[in-house]
């Protein structure tokens, strides 16, 4: 009978580039060689690397946008989204796995060049950089609680409940969710 192979997780590697794709990135790459802090440039390569799959180059990119933008919080917002498809969230978790020998670039399935282990703190990392360049944003200082509930951080729930308390005192979820971890902590 005809069953599926076996599918196999392989090493990651970048999906493959069509021809315009890839005099699209050479522009973009000889540009940021002739101007390297430009970043501008850097920023329409991070965001090149991230729609064409290169999840790795576009992490490396927004980090250095990150040095060369260092009051923006647009390279960190750029790094959650390269987490996001790492994590599958967005429903763009991307794989590369063997299937009759060929490598194939898979949606939703595992990752495995970026361990668990290390999702988390880049993810949280990159939202204490949000907050601490926007101290006084309600709405992301809430994404940013949201990231910690799913991190299951009761330490930092609470701390950071109590720093939108501090500007917000009448969040009310906030309330509950510092009440929450305060009870979790004992």
């Amino acid at each position: 009978p005809n069953r599926p192979e076996p599918v196999q997780v392989g090493v990651w590697q970048p999906p493959e580039l069509d021809e315009a794709a890839r005099r699209e990135m050479d522009d973009f790459l000889k540009r940021r060689g002739e101007a390297p802090d430009d970043v501008s440039i850097r920023y329409r390569l991070a965001e090149f690397y991230l729609a064409k799959g290169w999840l790795p180059q576009a992490e490396a990119e927004f980090l250095s946008c990150a040095k060369l933008d260092p009051d923006s919080i647009r390279p960190w917002e750029g790094l959650l989204r390269v987490y996001a498809v790492r994590t599958g969230l967005g429903g763009r978790s991307v794989s590369i796995v063997m299937v009759g020998g060929k490598v194939t670039r898979t949606e939703n399935g595992n990752d495995d060049w970026l361990q668990p282990e290390e999702r988390g703190p880049r993810t949280t990392q990159a939202w204490r950089e949000i907050v601490k360049r926007r101290p006084d944003d309600g709405a992301k200082r809430r994404e940013f609680l949201n990231h910690l509930k799913r991190e299951r951080d009761a330490v930092a729930i609470e701390a950071e409940a109590r720093e939108i308390l501090a500007r917000l005192p009448g969040d009310a979820d906030t309330r509950f969710d510092l009440a929450e971890a305060v009870r979790r902590r004992g």
